[in-house]
């Protein structure tokens, strides 16, 4: 699933977190591609040309105090996988690991940081997806241990956790399950 691209205005949770904050909430959008997401009328968006910008300006961003939702988008292991480049996904997963690493000791007690993917695929044996499921980490100072939250159904879980965080009042017709209170 590669980010939809139209000239069609979409509305998405990326400013609902600001409209509905009433000035509180912000939110930031860290990524290299010109999509829909560059649409968001009342997001901040900063341009990231390479994983490291990328996560100097979440590093940035997450140390700061306030309320909102920071959305940031790498681009080293979806290039790596389309060139079949082994080596070069093992290097950019090793990176994301140790800037994640790092991140989880700047959040605040109140942060939920989540980890997904919007494709899945094993370099070794194609350059397409290859994987049924994508991966989703959900990661919370209060539960440093954790826990599986299953098999979700639907990728519209996360965005029925976003709405819940901040109180979106999303039709239940277009969300799925949140996990919120899975995560205590």
């Amino acid at each position: 699933m590669f980010d939809y691209q139209s000239d069609v205005r979409i509305t998405s949770s990326i400013d609902s977190v600001v409209y509905n904050g009433k000035g509180i909430n912000k939110s930031i959008v860290i990524s290299n591609y010109d999509s829909y997401i560059f649409n968001q009328d009342l997001a901040t968006i900063l341009p990231a040309n390479s994983d490291v910008r990328a996560f100097r300006e979440l590093h940035q961003q997450a140390s700061s105090s306030g309320s909102g939702l920071i959305y940031m988008r790498t681009l080293g292991i979806q290039e790596c996988c389309r060139q079949a480049d082994i080596e070069g996904c093992a290097k950019s997963l090793r990176y994301m690991d140790q800037q994640l690493a790092e991140l989880i000791n700047e959040l605040h007690s109140t942060d939920l940081l989540l980890v997904t993917s919007s494709y899945a695929n094993d370099p070794t044996f194609s350059t397409t997806p290859t994987r049924e499921y994508l991966p989703l980490i959900a990661y919370v100072p209060s539960n440093p241990d954790g826990k599986s939250l299953g098999i979700r159904r639907s990728f519209a879980d996360v965005a029925a956790t976003i709405a819940d965080i901040f109180h979106l009042g999303a039709s239940p017709k277009f969300l799925r399950s949140s996990f919120l209170g899975e995560l205590a």
